[in-house]
């Protein structure tokens, strides 16, 4: 099971169905906190955030965030615990750091830059540009520079101004990305549409910057929506949210058509490799990993569920 610094604890402080007892832990609250979501707290030097949640939105949690991690995808890894009034919730790693921006703020940015309309339209286009993999010359919207993510708000560009200099299609979104970063960028999609995790707004990842200010990887934070979603609704009927061609809704069947037939999607990692990673999560053996490390059961319902989904999107991607 991949450790967050706390599962040391669990032999010693955890309830005996797997619940950390935070109380029995050194941490220290910080002011700064988002009502009704999470709560930074230090432990041992480090953030770690609280966030309260219902008993299925935990097993999502702890669960998506071992198989995400597992398969190279980077995630906030969430641990199951109870505080002392007897309530449940996560406590989870802090992803927020130096080289991270929050998909929020990157969109906010795009959007003080360009038009909504472009940005939302020409996300990633259908059809693959001559060279996908080659850079084209735009600003630099993407940079550690504290005035450039943290100033002044600017005035939203107006289409009828932008259209007089350009065509909405120069707008290039692939290359604000290094290929890995791309690749990372998909790779959360196709491990969103097999987990039915349909609350992947853009505050719920983080692109990490590489020195040259291009998004060089992706790192996931709340995955909570999975489990009642699948068994309540079912797999086949979860709707998306799509950053892979125009910004939009999508059903499990046009997030499919867009990992099988985005022609720019292809050119960063093929279907038949979108179909091997969905085919090689290990659902059953992590839940058993998670149980015998801390004493957390995840629902075999859930568990059977989820497996039975990402194999139904591994046929779906390798037919």
């Amino acid at each position: 099971m991949i450790d967050n610094g706390l599962l040391k604890h669990y032999p010693q402080l955890a309830s005996s169905d797997g619940f950390l007892k935070t109380k029995d832990l050194d941490l220290k609250p910080l002011p700064v906190s988002l009502k009704g979501v999470a709560t930074p707290y230090f432990y041992q030097s480090n953030v770690v955030w609280y966030k309260h949640e219902d008993d299925g939105e935990i097993e999502s949690q702890v669960l998506l965030s071992q198989l995400y991690s597992k398969l190279g995808l980077k995630s906030a890894i969430y641990m199951p615990a109870v505080d002392e009034h007897g309530d449940h919730l996560t406590i989870s790693d802090n992803v927020d750091t130096a080289d991270n921006i929050s998909g929020r703020r990157f969109f906010k940015r795009l959007y003080e830059i360009f038009p909504k309309e472009v940005v939302d339209g020409e996300l990633i286009k259908r059809v693959a540009p001559v060279s996908v993999l080659t850079s084209v010359e735009k600003p630099n919207l993407i940079t550690l520079d504290q005035s450039i993510l943290f100033g002044s708000p600017t005035f939203l560009p107006l289409l009828k101004d932008y259209l007089k200099k350009y065509k909405p299609e120069e707008f290039d979104f692939v290359s604000f990305f290094t290929k890995d970063g791309m690749r990372d960028f998909i790779k959360m999609h196709v491990m969103d549409t097999g987990s039915c995790n349909i609350d992947r707004n853009s505050s719920n990842f983080y692109f990490k910057i590489d020195g040259s200010g291009k998004i060089c990887g992706i790192e996931t934070i709340d995955h909570s929506m999975s489990k009642n979603y699948l068994l309540n609704e079912g797999f086949k009927y979860a709707t998306y949210i799509n950053f892979l061609g125009p910004f939009s809704e999508a059903t499990r069947t046009e997030m499919v058509d867009e990992l099988r037939n985005n022609e720019t999607v292809q050119q960063f990692m093929l279907r038949q490799e979108m179909a091997e990673i969905v085919g090689n999560v290990e659902v059953e053996k992590t839940a058993q990993d998670i149980k015998q490390a801390t004493g957390f059961e995840i629902d075999t319902e859930y568990v059977d569920g989820l497996a039975r989904s990402y194999d139904s999107l591994a046929n779906d991607l390798a037919r």
